[in-house]
């Protein structure tokens, strides 16, 4: 606890208007909060929690990329923390040395914009080259005759 001492109960309840996640990211599921205010950890306590595979599909949220954060009231935004993510049971698990507002946080990717249908481009017909004429021989010269004088 605040004064070294254990603590005596936990309190756990859901955030219903957490703050606005950054802009690339989304909240998964509810945030909550955790207390009593002002408990802080040292050593800091393994935080494990786990998450419903289905609700992280929406928004384009890779599994892998979930995070657990918390929201730093003096600085105004989520901090995620270094987390180890085991996607077999769909738990995430950070230190924690606090307790404050908790959400997990995944960053949106961006769907890969579609390829463009592919339309062959004809290949252009080469046009016969003309036929090579031989050039004409010159006819020969007719004889000349001349009469007998």
């Amino acid at each position: 606890g605040e004064d070294g001492k254990r603590l005596k109960t936990l309190e756990v309840a859901v955030d219903e208007s957490p703050p606005a996640p950054p802009e690339d990211a989304r909240i998964i599921g509810l945030a909550y909060d955790f207390g009593p205010d002002g408990a802080n950890f040292d050593p800091a306590i393994t935080f494990t929690w786990s998450y419903d595979p289905a609700g992280y599909v929406l928004g384009y949220v890779a599994e892998e990329d979930l995070v657990l954060a918390y929201y730093d009231k003096d600085a105004g935004k989520w901090i995620e923390l270094d987390c180890v993510v085991d996607t077999k049971n769909n738990t995430i698990t950070a230190l924690v040395s606090h307790f404050t507002t908790f959400a997990i946080v995944g960053t949106i990717t961006p769907p890969a914009p579609p390829k463009p249908p592919y339309t062959p481009t004809p290949a252009p017909i080469p046009e016969p080259a003309p036929p090579v004429t031989p050039a004409p021989e010159p006819e020969p010269a007719p004889p000349v005759v001349t009469p007998p004088v």
